[in-house]
């Protein structure tokens, strides 16, 4: 079987009936075509140091909405904590340290 590479990942296959591809396409996409197993499937990956075909790596699925509006009202959660702890720390240095640092 012949496929089309995108990146080293299988973009098409090739029909029976379009082969071969140096007959019935230019140059450039004749370039991007290699033989494959059977086997492979749109999507799969190309290894061009092996010439071996894998599946594609299972994603972790997208957060939903739900999900990234939690992690979003955590982080402003830590930044609000730390914000304060700043601010305290200002507080501290504007009454404290500065005055003893100007002359009396």
């Amino acid at each position: 079987m012949t496929v089309r590479l995108d990146n080293n990942i299988v973009a098409e296959i090739i029909p029976n009936y379009a082969l071969p591809v140096e007959k019935w396409y230019g140059k450039e996409f004749t370039s991007q075509c290699v033989q494959a197993p059977d086997v492979v499937k749109t999507g799969w990956v190309f290894n061009p140091d092996t010439g071996v075909f894998s599946e594609p790596p299972i994603l972790p699925p997208k957060p939903t909405t739900e999900q990234k509006v939690d992690a979003l009202q955590e982080e402003n959660a830590q930044l609000r904590s730390q914000l304060a702890q700043m601010d305290s720390a200002m507080s501290e240095l504007l009454l404290n340290v500065i005055p003893s640092l100007l002359p009396q």
